[in-house]
């Protein structure tokens, strides 16, 4: 495993990166949870078919020419008896393939997932201000730095650092604002957001970049959207991700991962359930 070391890499292979044990803002979700979620995250969570589509994505419109190198692709046949036919994942002969694809890639998909990434990558290097910011940034940037209240090591990986902007690259199922809005929140996206603006301050002393999203829907006809973080909602992620590193702080010190409480707590329902009519309950 490779070791931590503070800094700004710009040509760090992603399965180092990977490799290098401190906290990220993909452990923000599980660490809220709870610790034992969090400590099961990092010993058995596996990629989803989703996340890894979005990693061929995020290749296809950052780094093109890594294709190749980094993912594994599928044929669409293969040989039976010396017969071609459609690749068919339930063949014994092609689950081998994709195992030892497997064995050598940390991400495998398939050709069509491939061509709809490349549709995806085009509408997004089409967009006018989409391209203008990927134009001028630097991929997939890795920064590694020790946090000053908690002093514990934390790292990000920036898709484009630019000098006057962070632009984070997001496949979706709906980039328009409201839909986008509620994505962002459900998923943590402005806690994230808030990971990487601190990556850059702990960096450069403490100078604050804005945040940007970069979107593009997953089906046709794979419309994009760049959007801007707002004033309201980065307090809200910086809240979170300071939450969840200070729980990471305490289990790393106590060496301890515990899941609920041990005791009996109070619960409501949420606040918009718990609502009355003027006139009572309906079944009074």
């Amino acid at each position: 495993m490779p070791e931590f070391a503070p800094g700004i890499y710009e040509d760090m292979p992603f399965r180092d990166y990977l490799a290098v044990e401190a906290f990220s803002k993909s452990a923000i979700h599980s660490l809220l949870r709870s610790p034992a979620h969090y400590q099961h995250f990092i010993k058995h969570g596996k990629r989803t078919s989703v996340m890894e589509f979005g990693s061929l994505v995020d290749i296809m419109v950052l780094e093109p020419e890594k294709l190749r190198q980094e993912i594994g692709i599928l044929p669409s046949t293969y040989l039976s008896k010396g017969v071609e036919k459609p690749f068919n994942r339930k063949s014994t002969t092609c689950r081998d393939i994709e195992r030892r694809l497997g064995d050598k890639y940390d991400i495998v998909v398939t050709e069509a997932d491939v061509a709809k990434a490349k549709a995806m990558a085009a509408n997004v290097r089409a967009h006018l201000s989409a391209s203008e910011m990927l134009s001028q940034g630097k991929k997939q940037v890795s920064i590694f730095w020790v946090d000053e209240t908690t002093k514990m090591p934390c790292k990000a990986r920036i898709d484009n650092l630019r000098p006057d902007g962070i632009d984070d690259l997001k496949a979706t199922k709906n980039a328009a604002p409201g839909p986008f809005s509620r994505i962002m929140a459900n998923l943590g996206y402005h806690a994230g957001a808030a990971v990487y603006i601190e990556a850059w301050a702990a960096t450069h002393q403490d100078e604050k970049l804005p945040f940007n999203f970069i979107v593009v829907e997953y089906e046709e006809p794979h419309g994009v959207a760049t959007y801007e973080l707002g004033p309201e909602s980065l307090p809200a992620g910086q809240y979170l991700f300071r939450k969840a590193l200070d729980v990471y702080a305490e289990c790393q010190s106590a060496q301890e991962y515990p899941t609920y409480s041990e005791y009996i707590e109070p619960i409501e329902v949420p606040f918009w359930a718990q609502q009355v009519p003027e006139e009572g309950l309906l079944n009074e």
